[in-house]
């Protein structure tokens, strides 16, 4: 896997008063998906995407309309539903407030886009392998 670095700046500016952080995170690219089209009326397409979720420093997934994206099988059993939104990116590090999305180890990714437009799917990720 290659060296991996993403960072991450969040600004916000209300009534004039400005504040922003960045961070950085590396580790080994994991996964490395898209962007690539997705079909109107799409039902479950497989992804060959693995991860190690205990090894996840950074995880970006970015629908341009909405997406369901189910781990491990087709109605999630054993894995996780995570539901995109469009245009908005759902993006975890290390450190977040929030625990990250994908609980369980993922072996596939399925994909289903019903939103009535085709799209498009970009997902990204970093991870520190044991």
């Amino acid at each position: 896997m290659a060296a991996f670095t993403a960072t991450i700046t969040e600004q916000i500016a209300i009534s004039g008063l400005t504040s922003s952080s960045e961070h950085s995170y590396t580790g080994e690219m994991m996964p490395n998906y898209g962007p690539t089209s997705i079909a109107d009326a799409v039902t479950d397409r497989p992804l060959d995407i693995a991860i190690d979720v205990s090894e996840v420093t950074f995880f970006y997934a970015l629908a341009s309309v909405a997406m369901t994206l189910e781990t491990n099988a087709t109605d999630a059993t054993g894995g996780n539903t995570l539901v995109l939104q469009a245009g908005k990116p759902y993006i975890w590090r290390t450190g977040d407030y929030d625990t990250f999305k994908l609980t369980l180890d993922v072996a596939r990714i399925y994909v289903t886009n019903a939103s009535g437009a085709a799209g498009t799917l970009t997902i990204r990720g970093a991870a520190n392998p044991a």
